[in-house]
């Protein structure tokens, strides 16, 4: 599987999916994509384990940056899970 969503894409192998995000390289302006998730073998776990990733990657300095992080995140999450549900 290898579904695109915005800047996501999610991919699968027979055994275990991951989410990659694409960005654009900053010497090149060439287009690139990392690995934000997974190796996981559902998408519950795969949702989690994104999340995890995203609020471990925060900067946050107090508590109301770190809310506006997971506010972010949970607005991502909402977009990849919304983008599965329309490829069906």
């Amino acid at each position: 599987m290898r579904i695109e969503i915005d800047k996501y894409i999610i991919v699968s192998d027979p055994q275990c999916m991951w989410i990659e995000e694409k960005y654009t390289g900053k010497k090149n302006g060439k287009e690139y994509t990392r690995r934000v998730s997974g190796y996981v073998r559902t998408f519950k776990e795969l949702l989690e384990n994104f999340a995890e990733h995203k609020i471990r990657e925060s900067t946050a300095r107090d508590v109301k940056e770190l809310l506006a992080d997971f506010a972010d995140c949970e607005k991502e999450l909402r977009k990849i899970a919304e983008g599965v549900e329309c490829k069906k």
